[in-house]
């Protein structure tokens, strides 16, 4: 069994350490978008350990951000409160809320965190809630328009803090409580496929989607298939799944990133052979413009999507030639 090809990367292989000790921001990042070459879509790992934060507190007005809590915990720094965040927990951040964040180790032990959302955008501004001298150092970067925000009393350091300052009205989600057994079909046919939980949806995300993906035992994610414009990027959490690229299977561990890169054109399911469920992060666009699509294994399929305008046809074309 293959295990391995240029689709894949270990987490372990990328990974690399960041320390700003004055602003107390560290920890160690694998940047999946960068090395996969993503040119929508960003994806990390990062860990963060005790005593340290992810950024100062910030807010984006182009880019959505988005962030699963892997292992461990974590405090949410939100508009000067705090929401404690552990494994399973998720929350997004729609573009141009001006809504304040950060995140803050004051536990025992490292957290792990899958990091999401748009690549850099070029108009892309932000804003530091507490830190105004960054407005010189961001220049035509800083947000000088960003909607008021009203904080708390939380400086956005790790450390004690009074208690008055958590907020547990703070909404996040945790995706492992939302799962049901409803799976989806394709129009004519009875196969079932997985369970998943669409997590940037949740908070009304409109540009990037990141959902979490349960595969039962004998089922796989969807029929083969390849995406003309979309880009499509999984995370591993748990199981092994195994990964059909174009008819040849390769297996997968967790904290494994796997690339479907838009246009090429190499069409992908995952399928669990195992004998317990197989989880994974599955990282999209809502909606890729002109995005078409192709499915090798099943003419009919694509006679039907032909037929509603979005059939990949230099895809079908040459594959019967």
């Amino acid at each position: 069994m293959k295990i391995y090809n240029e689709h894949f990367i270990k987490t372990a292989e990328i990974q690399t350490e960041f320390y700003n000790e004055e602003l107390k921001i560290g920890g160690s990042n694998a940047n999946f978008s960068k090395h996969c070459g993503l040119k929508k879509v960003a994806a990390h790992y990062f860990q963060i350990p005790p005593g340290y934060r992810t950024s100062e507190p910030h807010a984006e007005s182009l880019e959505e951000e988005f962030v699963y809590v892997i292992s461990g915990e974590i405090d949410l720094w939100l508009n000067g409160k705090v929401k404690k965040m552990t494994k399973g927990d998720c929350i997004g951040f729609p573009a141009g809320t001006g809504v304040g964040h950060c995140f803050i180790n004051n536990y025992e032990y490292s957290c792990e965190l899958f990091v999401s959302g748009d690549r850099t955008k070029p108009d892309n501004q932000y804003h530091f809630h507490l830190d105004q001298s960054l407005e010189k150092e961001c220049g035509d970067r800083w947000w000088k328009d960003m909607p008021t925000q009203v904080l708390g009393g939380h400086d956005g350091w790790p450390g004690e803090f009074d208690s008055s300052l958590i907020d547990n009205e703070i909404v996040v989600l945790n995706a492992f409580d939302k799962f049901t057994e409803d799976s989806f079909t394709y129009p004519g046919d009875s196969e079932e496929f997985i369970n998943a939980v669409y997590m940037s949806r949740h908070f009304g995300m409109k540009d990037i989607a990141i959902n979490l993906v349960r595969i039962p035992v004998g089922r796989r994610s969807s029929w083969p298939h390849a995406h003309s414009k979309e880009e499509e990027f999984v995370f591993v959490l748990e199981g092994a799944p195994f990964v059909s690229l174009n008819g040849e299977e390769y297996e997968a561990r967790p904290f494994t990133g796997i690339d479907f890169k838009a246009g090429s054109g190499v069409a992908h399911t995952l399928i669990n052979k195992s004998d317990d469920y197989i989880y994974y992060l599955c990282v999209g666009e809502c909606d890729a413009k002109g995005d078409q699509i192709y499915y090798p294994e099943h003419p009919h399929r694509n006679e039907q999507v032909r037929e509603e305008g979005w059939l990949w046809e230099e895809m079908d074309i040459s594959l019967k030639a």
